[in-house]
Formats: C-alpha cells, sequence, structure tokens
C-alpha cells in the first residue's frame, strides 16, 4: 500500500508540471475541467495521505503532497490571473 502511494505522489509531480505546460494552450472550458479535476485529485491524495500519517509514524510523507498543492495553487494562480 504505501509503494502505491508513493506512485501516486510521483505521479503527482508529473500531473502538476504537465498541467504548467500544457493548460494555457487549451480552451477556456477544457483548462478548466483540467484544474478541477487536478484539484480534486490533489484533494484526494491529501485525504489518503493524512489518513496513512496518522495510522502510523508516516509523517514524512506529508511534506511532498502539500508542497505540490501550494504549487498548484501557484500555477492556478498563474494561468488565470496573472496572464
Amino acid at each position: 500500500m504505501q509503494k502505491f502511494l508513493l506512485y501516486l505522489i510521483l505521479a503527482n509531480f508529473v500531473l502538476l508540471w504537465l498541467y504548467y505546460h500544457y493548460v494555457p494552450a487549451l480552451p477556456l472550458l477544457r483548462s478548466m475541467v483540467v484544474t478541477a479535476l487536478l484539484i480534486g485529485y490533489n484533494l484526494l491524495l491529501c485525504r489518503l495521505v493524512l489518513r496513512r500519517a496518522r495510522s502510523s509514524s508516516d509523517s514524512y510523507i506529508v511534506y511532498p503532497v502539500v508542497m505540490v498543492s501550494m504549487l498548484l495553487c501557484g500555477s492556478v494562480l498563474h494561468v488565470y490571473l496573472i496572464r
């Protein structure tokens, strides 16, 4: 289970990179859908990681997810408000 969770966290980094590079080229409605799906994925991953960190002593696993969530917030602000 822990290895699968680590793969989900790595996939989160890849998805964020793909989001940042390809969303500005999409039409507005599609980019909004992709943003909503990525936010939903991050929320589910945060819930899974917090559950895993509480049940065992794996509190270190929370930090990469929080970092990617903050980077996602910055990317969303950059894509929709700054550009």
